[in-house]
């Protein structure tokens, strides 16, 4: 999995891996990334430890229109 800052620019320009999906992490916040499947859906994740067991939460999908305002 890479790290990359996440911004809307960084999320929006991140390409469909060939297959299965992809996990890119934020640099900043630690846990916390993005999901990317074979057909583009794209979806918040929060990689946590539990009980000494990693854990992968799904925030929700991020949808295009998430992507549109100010810059971050």
């Amino acid at each position: 999995s890479d790290k990359i800052k996440l911004t809307k620019q960084s999320i929006g320009s991140l390409p469909a891996p060939e297959k299965g999906n992809k996990i890119t992490y934020d640099t900043d916040v630690t846990g916390f990334g993005i999901r990317i499947t074979k057909a583009g859906a794209k979806s918040f994740i929060l990689r946590y430890r539990f009980e000494n067991r990693d854990r992968l939460y799904t925030i929700g999908t991020c949808f295009p229109s998430a992507l549109v305002g100010p810059n971050i």
